[in-house]
């Protein structure tokens, strides 16, 4: 195994962790905002009039199937080996980051 082969795979790890801990911190963040805006429309308090539910379900339908259309594009066939240790290298990471962050 090359020496860019082992940096590949560790900053690899370091991104899974890194994403984990950023994941973390980001469900917390989530889950307090709504919390607040459940308390704040208990209490009276409205920052939005209204909510536009299918819109919001329009926009995300619309921009994932972009997504999932141009990352089965960039998937290199050839590459499937290696792909799969770094995705099990970066769902190490990720596991980690999110357990321990």
């Amino acid at each position: 195994m090359s020496t860019s082969a082992i940096v590949i795979i560790l900053l690899m790890f370091v991104d899974g962790l890194l994403i984990g801990f950023a994941a973390k911190r980001a469900a917390a963040a989530f889950v307090a905002v709504i919390v607040a805006v459940v308390i704040s429309a208990y209490l009276g308090i409205v920052f939005i009039n209204s909510i536009p539910y299918q819109s919001i379900y329009n926009w995300v339908y619309a921009h994932s199937t972009v997504l999932v259309n141009s990352v089965e594009s960039l998937t290199p066939i050839g590459y499937i080996g290696s792909l799969s240790l770094l995705i099990v290298v970066f769902v190490v990471g990720l596991a980690i980051g999110l357990f321990k962050g």
